[in-house]
């Protein structure tokens, strides 16, 4: 992470700009548009599933083993 803080600022500063209230999903995947963004720049593998009333997003490392455990 050292050499990172200006990059992680500014990611924080750019999803706090989003207007993305509890309860309001438009804004929420806006949130999460940004950061499946950012992800998929990692070599990320990314889904939104669906979650009641808003969207949830899954991540995996695109060269995972399968079976292998991974959160993020």
């Amino acid at each position: 992470m050292r050499g990172k803080s200006e990059e992680m600022c500014d990611l924080a500063q750019a999803l706090v700009e989003i207007e993305s209230p509890t309860g309001e999903p438009r804004g929420i995947d806006r949130a999460l548009d940004r950061v499946a963004h950012e992800l998929v720049a990692m070599d990320y593998r990314v889904r939104v599933v669906g979650g009641g009333e808003t969207n949830h997003l899954l991540a995996a490392p695109a060269d995972r083993d399968k079976g292998q455990p991974i959160q993020l």
